[in-house]
């Protein structure tokens, strides 16, 4: 199910990705800001969303709080358990549909939504969560235009919604549409109170645009909450060498990396090389003091 007719609708109110902002580079051209907006979560369902919409209902109160705990399998076991009972049951696809995605069965994942969207087909969570497949498979501008869309229905039908808005902003953030970035991530802001995700997401848009005060204050909302931050400790490090030309505080942000828990592969690799770019230089700032001594 694709959804055609909804999907041009949204393309044509949202702003075209062929026509990306291209603000000047300069000391950002090492941020490479698209890396950084595939390396946000995407966000699969909002869990405030869910218990606004399932708070009550007593067949999914279990079905919640396996959901909030991650526990996928049981999340399916409820779920199927429910439509014994209620056959066609949208509410059961859709907690089976995250449950799927969670667990990496895209497929599944996504035949549970669209089962979800013949019986409401503006259901937000369904919509968002379409986005989140679409988005994991993006290849071609094509594919992040049709992720767009659904994200774009996703909050036009809730816009209170956060999730929609993250995903929209990181998608943008990727294919360098940052002005379209800073905007998603500044409502999500404004939405969730300035949450961690939102904040981090407005500072790397902020630091793309060159806007880096803006972004040093929005770090620093993030550092404050979580001092081993690994993305935030990494941008902040290179904004600080780059824009700042500080090498030793740098350094500190760059040692928070590497000591961080949540730190993957490619970002640690990223640390150690600026790191070994910093060393280089404090290298070579001391060997052209030498020289000038010596002279």
């Amino acid at each position: 199910m694709k959804l055609i007719p909804f999907i041009l609708l949204a393309l044509m109110s949202c702003r075209s990705l062929d026509k990306a902002e291209s603000p000047s580079r300069r000391p950002t051209e090492a941020l490479q800001a698209n890396s950084v907006g595939r390396g946000l979560q995407l966000h699969r369902y909002d869990m405030q969303e869910i218990r606004q919409r399932y708070t009550g209902q007593n067949a999914f109160e279990e079905t919640m709080r396996a959901l909030a705990e991650e526990r996928w399998d049981l999340v399916l076991k409820q779920a199927v358990r429910h439509l014994k009972d209620h056959p066609g049951n949208e509410d059961a696809f859709l907690f089976m549909a995250i449950a799927f995605a969670a667990k990496g069965q895209s497929d599944r994942a996504r035949f549970y939504a669209e089962l979800v969207l013949k019986g409401q087909p503006k259901q937000a969570l369904a919509l968002n969560l379409l986005g989140v497949l679409q988005r994991q498979r993006a290849q071609l501008m094509e594919d992040y235009r049709e992720a767009v869309a659904y994200f774009n229905l996703a909050h036009q039908v809730s816009p209170e919604s956060l999730a929609p808005l993250l995903n929209l902003g990181s998608v943008n953030l990727e294919v360098g549409n940052f002005e379209a970035a800073s905007s998603n991530f500044t409502q999500a802001k404004k939405i969730c109170n300035s949450c961690l995700a939102a904040t981090l997401g407005a500072a790397a848009a902020a630091q793309a645009l060159g806007r880096f005060q803006e972004a040093e204050a929005d770090f620093s909302l993030v550092l404050n909450r979580n001092a081993k931050h690994p993305l935030a400790n990494y941008l902040l490090a290179v904004q600080t060498f780059y824009v700042n030309g500080d090498a030793k505080k740098s350094q500190k942000f760059l040692e928070n990396v590497l000591e961080a828990d949540g730190a993957d592969a490619d970002l640690r690799s990223q640390a150690r090389e600026l790191m070994a770019r910093i060393e280089a230089k404090q290298q070579d700032l001391v060997r052209e003091n030498t020289s000038q001594d010596a002279h």
